[in-house]
């Protein structure tokens, strides 16, 4: 395409300097005269259709290569990343042993409710025949602080041979007052067999054992 409009300008440019050469060139014969206006026109004609042939050339030329028009490459939008989260492991709770809590059964535990054993009959290893009766009598000490109420201290069997006739427990009769004693008499049998055997008395207040008495008879 751009050749072709190149020739036709080439063309109109020499044409042009053919009629230019005519007009400047003295001839000393007369010859038949030019039409200076009708070769003007020619020319004009030509380098007329000579710009709108380049024109037109142009224009297809525009039209069927098209100027690239620059795009913007594509953004690469980056991916989001996974982001890795500690997760708390859950601690095992140490599972503690639940522990029973035994009631108090032989020494007290306050020093407010105490007793001292002042006098005991039989005395311990003491022998006797098998069936034989005896009484045991003990004389207890309120060594502690508190006061022993009649209405809730008891002297009472708690453990081993049953040498008690009839009764299994005595009521305190009246109050005993730090530093003030008191007896029990319980009527016993030596039971059959030989041998040693014994058996655990305890003066008992509110839940708590105040002291124990502890009997040993040596049967033959």
């Amino acid at each position: 395409m751009k050749q072709q409009t190149q020739k036709i300008l080439q063309l109109a440019l020499l044409a042009s300097m053919l009629v230019l050469a005519g007009c400047a060139q003295a001839t000393p014969t007369p010859e038949p005269t030019v039409d200076s206006a009708a070769i003007a026109s020619t020319v004009s004609v030509i380098q007329t259709e000579a710009v709108m042939a380049a024109m037109q050339t142009m224009t297809q030329e525009a039209f069927l290569n098209p100027s690239a028009t620059p795009t913007t490459p594509p953004t690469n939008t980056p991916e989001p990343t996974a982001t890795a989260t500690n997760t708390p492991v859950p601690t095992a709770i140490p599972v503690l042993p639940t522990s029973t809590v035994a009631l108090p059964t032989l020494t007290p535990t306050q020093s407010e409710w105490q007793c001292s054993i002042t006098s005991l009959d039989p005395a311990s290893g003491r022998e006797m025949n098998s069936g034989e009766d005896f009484d045991l009598k003990v004389t207890l000490k309120n060594t502690g602080t508190k006061t022993w109420e009649s209405s809730n201290t008891d002297f009472l069997y708690q453990s081993g041979a049953k040498f008690q006739k009839r009764v299994d427990i005595l009521d305190l009769e009246s109050n005993v007052e730090p530093g003030k004693s008191v007896t029990f008499i319980v009527d016993m049998v030596a039971n059959t067999g030989t041998g040693s055997q014994s058996a655990q008395w305890v003066l008992k207040g509110s839940g708590v054992v105040y002291c124990t008495v502890n009997i040993n008879v040596k049967v033959k």
